[in-house]
């Protein structure tokens, strides 16, 4: 009897196949300018080594409306900045497997630009917003992120509050909470506090002393499960990024030194003599300049070649399944040796100064 059973029930059912639709890698990039060649060119060159498939791009400061395609065939989409001011624009960075998927896009001010992306069995609508704008209304659609830079903090949760999860980075105490204010008005939900970060790998902006680092750039969501990560790139190599500001530091000693052999002058207006003395003191604050040291990389010159090699490899048509093997294999490889030697250095680096073994990780 069980065995004309299990011949009714037939074979189990194969899995089912898995969708190309369940993820997109969304990214946000304060570019602070994108207005010439040579700076579109670097980003070409620093977005090599990112895994993305759509970058929201905020202060282009482009010059009019237009659109690029870079050499691997990723699709560059520019807004224009605030007439008359050296501010403002926003866009967006496809990737090459999705250019072709792109519906459509506009740029409703120079604050504001969304795009569609066909996405499997649904349509996707993508927002790139600086800062707060009352210009343009996005329309409702099935599924729609918005990230960009913000320029305000995340307030302290509330009760009752179900639009921003638990994790937070500093959260102030400032009574006017703005971006709560937005959530509620979008009906959105702030996607950076459902997943659980390192206040050290959270922070998007840091002020020019380095004392400060707060985070200013958020991701928001009409659905509250349809993001699966959200996190902050660090190191990216942009010359422009806010993560990647390169810092002086100054030297007591020599500028004590510069002070007292500083030719300091005098002058009967209290205004002009606020300048004169502002003035010294810049020129001796950048007479004891001490140029940053720069990190050691994190990548030897091996892998920085197989990376290359790798890409040569999958975007030539003669390349062999062989060839192609190979390269993945000698990239991961020589990944894999870097990163420990760099774990190594961190943690060696950590303990000879006596910091947190833990914190360094």
């Amino acid at each position: 009897m069980s065995d004309l059973q299990g011949h009714l029930q037939g074979p189990p059912n194969p899995p089912k196949p898995q969708r190309n639709d369940q993820g997109i890698r969304i990214c946000s990039l304060n570019c602070r300018t994108l207005a010439s060649d040579a700076s579109i060119a670097v980003l070409e060159h620093s977005i090599e080594g990112i895994r993305y498939d759509v970058v929201c791009l905020q202060e282009t400061k482009a010059h009019k409306t237009e659109e690029h395609t870079f050499a691997n065939g990723a699709r560059l989409i520019l807004g224009q900045k605030i007439d008359k001011k050296n501010i403002g624009g926003v866009g967006f960075l496809v990737h090459p497997r999705f250019v072709s998927s792109v519906l459509s896009y506009s740029i409703l001010s120079p604050r504001l630009a969304t795009v569609r992306i066909h996405l499997g069995r649904s349509h996707l609508s993508r927002l790139s917003i600086y800062a707060p704008t009352s210009a343009a209304t996005p329309k409702s659609h099935f599924y729609c992120v918005v990230a960009g830079d913000f320029n305000t903090r995340v307030s302290p949760r509330r009760d009752g509050d179900f639009r921003s999860g638990p994790f937070h980075s500093d959260p102030h105490d400032d009574h006017e909470d703005l971006l709560g204010d937005l959530l509620s008005a979008t009906r959105t939900f702030h996607g950076n506090s459902f997943f659980e970060k390192k206040l050290s790998t959270r922070w998007t902006w840091e002020a020019p002393g380095g004392g400060i680092r707060l985070e200013i750039d958020h991701a928001l969501a009409n659905r509250r499960w349809m993001l699966q990560d959200v996190s902050v790139v660090a190191g990216f190599p942009f010359p422009y990024s806010r993560r990647q500001l390169p810092r002086t530091t100054i030297d007591p000693i020599r500028y004590e030194d510069a002070i007292k052999s500083y030719a300091w002058t005098t002058d009967a207006d209290p205004s002009k003599d606020y300048a004169l003395f502002c003035t010294g003191l810049k020129e001796c604050a950048r007479d004891a300049e001490v140029p940053p040291v720069p990190p050691p990389p994190r990548l030897s010159e091996r892998a920085r070649f197989w990376i290359q090699e790798r890409g040569r490899c999958h975007r030539d048509p003669t390349s062999t399944p062989f060839q192609k093997i190979m390269a993945s294999r000698c990239c991961r490889a020589f990944l894999k040796e870097d990163i420990k030697e760099h774990r190594i250095r961190v943690l060696t680096k950590a303990a000879e100064e006596k910091r947190s073994i833990e914190k360094a990780k």
